[in-house]
């Protein structure tokens, strides 16, 4: 266990407008590893602090070289909605490679700051609806080049997605009355993602964060999604394509973890998984993409937000599949 005092502090990219907490603000003499956390569904990037302080506190330190950054989308936490007009276009992939790139200009020691740095390998985390947006973002950065995202591990937490949304169009006449309906069902949506281990301080949190979005906006966004499950196999298939060039010129795969706690409806029902439980999800993420890459794990018996209620099972998890990547 480490003895350096973590300090992580907030601030807004002015390439993008994106709020994110960090522990790096200034240029470092060692970089070894970034660390990209994207929250879910209206949630913030406080959401990860704990997950941020277990891995720091077994020696992910900045002195060390590891560099974390939690993002609030727009529209979400402090990001505001202006940053992006029309969600359900897309674009936040794109905010993501911009903001990624302003960091590595800052973090590296240089002066003038290099328009081109060295990539640093870079662990995506994405939390339920944010899984979507890891993976979107890896698949558009393939398509980038050159660019300075070198993505080395993607860690899904608790996606609920299996491919399966079906193509709609938004329908914006009736926005509105969606979302204030939306809004009134919130508290029985948020209150099946609790579990046992969830404390009363967690749940208080997160029902005051629900009460305050914009819900039409985030409808936009997550409409946007809904896009990007269509496309999930598309997307692990990408993932092998781009392993398989990767192993052929004796480099690392990007290795997958998809770690999950729940399974079920939002709007009905959900429940708790034991460990020998095989959802909807996993199967169709067994199906599309390569074992040898893929890693799973259950978080047994917990709520929908395992990387609070359970940071130490979960930030061993983590631990020891970031240590199989160095073998």
């Amino acid at each position: 266990m480490t003895t350096e005092p973590l300090q992580v502090q907030r601030q807004t990219s002015p390439s993008t407008g994106l709020s994110y907490l960090t522990n790096a603000t200034s240029p470092q003499s060692s970089l070894q590893q970034i660390s990209l956390f994207i929250p879910g569904f209206g949630c913030p990037a406080t959401d990860y602090t704990p997950l941020i302080t277990h891995l720091h506190a077994h020696g992910r330190t900045l002195s060390a070289g590891h560099v974390y950054v939690a993002v609030d989308l727009p529209g979400h936490g402090e990001s505001p909605t202006s940053i992006l007009p029309t969600p359900e276009a897309g674009g936040i992939n794109k905010l993501l490679v911009q903001l990624h790139a302003e960091l590595l200009s800052t973090l590296f020691l240089s002066s003038p700051p290099t328009p081109n740095p060295t990539p640093i390998p870079t662990t995506v985390y994405g939390h339920s609806m944010g899984t979507l947006t890891v993976l979107d973002l890896f698949a558009y950065n393939l398509t980038t080049s050159p660019s300075s995202l070198k993505v080395t591990e993607i860690i899904l937490l608790d996606g609920p997605y299996s491919g399966t949304t079906l193509p709609t169009p938004l329908d914006l006449k009736t926005l509105a009355t969606h979302a204030e309906y939306y809004r009134s069902t919130m508290p029985d949506r948020i209150a099946r993602c609790f579990g046992p281990h969830t404390s009363p301080q967690t749940i208080a949190a997160v029902q005051e964060t629900y009460s305050r979005l914009d819900f039409a906006y985030l409808i936009r966004m997550s409409h946007y999604y809904g896009t990007v499950d269509g496309r999930f196999a598309q997307i692990l298939h990408a993932l092998d394509r781009h392993n398989d060039q990767l192993v052929a010129t004796g480099q690392q795969p990007v290795r997958l973890l998809d770690l999950q706690s729940q399974e079920g409806d939002f709007e009905s029902e959900r429940k708790s998984l034991h460990k020998n439980d095989v959802t909807a999800h996993a199967v169709f993420v067994r199906k599309e993409v390569d074992g040898r890459w893929l890693r799973e794990y259950v978080v047994e018996g917990t709520g929908h937000f395992p990387h609070v209620d359970d940071v130490e099972e979960v930030g061993g998890v983590v631990r020891g599949f970031l240590a199989e990547g160095l073998a």
